[in-house]
C-alpha cells in the first residue's frame, strides 16, 4: 500500500468514526427524552391517584359534618328524589366533592339515601377538571 492508500483509509476510518459517534449521542439524547417523559408519566398517574385519594376522603365525609379537609371540599347541593342510580322516590342528600393535588383536579357527585337504610351511598357521576 503507498502512503496515499493508507491517507485514504484513515480519513474513512475518521469519518465511519465521526458518523457513529453522532448515532450515539443520538440514542442516548433519545434514552435520557425518554426517561423524562416516563418520569412525567409517573409524576401525573401519582397526582392522579393523590386527587382519588381526597375524594373518596371527602365522599366518606358526607356522612358527618365535615364539609372540607386536606385536599377536599364538599358542597351540599339539596335533596333529591331522582338521583341517579337509586330507585325511584328514595330521598338523597346530594354533594358535589372537588379534591386536587397540584396537577390534577376531581369532582364528583355523590348521593347518600335518606330515607332508605339499606341502600349504601354512591357516586352518581365523576370528572376530572384539570
Amino acid at each position: 500500500m503507498s502512503g496515499r492508500q493508507r491517507g485514504i483509509v484513515l480519513l474513512a476510518s475518521l469519518v465511519l468514526v465521526l458518523i457513529l459517534g453522532v448515532l450515539g449521542l443520538s440514542a442516548m439524547h433519545s434514552a435520557a427524552v425518554q426517561a423524562r417523559i416516563v418520569g412525567n408519566q409517573a409524576a401525573a398517574l401519582q397526582a392522579f391517584e393523590n386527587a382519588e385519594a381526597a375524594l373518596l376522603a371527602g365522599e366518606a365525609s358526607t356522612a358527618g359534618a365535615l364539609l372540607a379537609g386536606p385536599g377536599f371540599r364538599v358542597d351540599y347541593l339539596g335533596v333529591s328524589d331522582l338521583a341517579l342510580g337509586l330507585p325511584d322516590g328514595v330521598s338523597a342528600a346530594l354533594y358535589r366533592v372537588t379534591a386536587g393535588h397540584a396537577q390534577v383536579v376531581l369532582e364528583s357527585f355523590f348521593a347518600r339515601p335518606l330515607d332508605a337504610p339499606g341502600l349504601a351511598a354512591r357516586r352518581i357521576a365523576w370528572r376530572q377538571i384539570r
